[in-house]
């Protein structure tokens, strides 16, 4: 039966590589680690391209803040710690010329380690 659309584990995909460095069939691959043909296909087609079983990277959205402006948020945050998410982002608007909303302000002091809560 089929498995559900998941990332294939490493140790899986480690293992469609050797059973076709050992000569095994596409068919008989498929047999032993019960994925579909076509993801068994898939991992050793990115096998010989980068030689390794490792997932590539997805592309994604580049980041709209860059490390200079995250480390500018950082700054203010601690000169400054009753700032709020609004006020950091009119203050980045007007001197850096980049719109972004609150939360993504919130989501990158998040990431930094500063974690917001109300004043007493």
């Amino acid at each position: 039966m089929a498995v559900s659309h998941s990332k294939i584990p490493v140790e899986i995909r480690k293992l469609m590589v050797d059973l076709r460095n050992e000569g095994k069939s596409l068919f008989e691959i498929v047999d032993v680690v019960n994925r579909p043909r076509s993801s068994v296909q898939y991992v050793l087609q990115n096998f010989k391209k980068t030689n390794s079983s490792e997932t590539t990277p997805g592309r994604g959205r580049k980041p709209k803040l860059t490390d200079r402006h995250q480390r500018i948020l950082l700054r203010e945050i601690k000169q400054n710690p009753n700032l709020s998410a609004p006020k950091l982002a009119d203050s980045l608007s007007q001197n850096a010329n980049i719109k972004v909303n609150p939360q993504t302000i919130r989501n990158v002091l998040h990431d930094k380690g500063d974690r917001g809560c109300v004043a007493r």
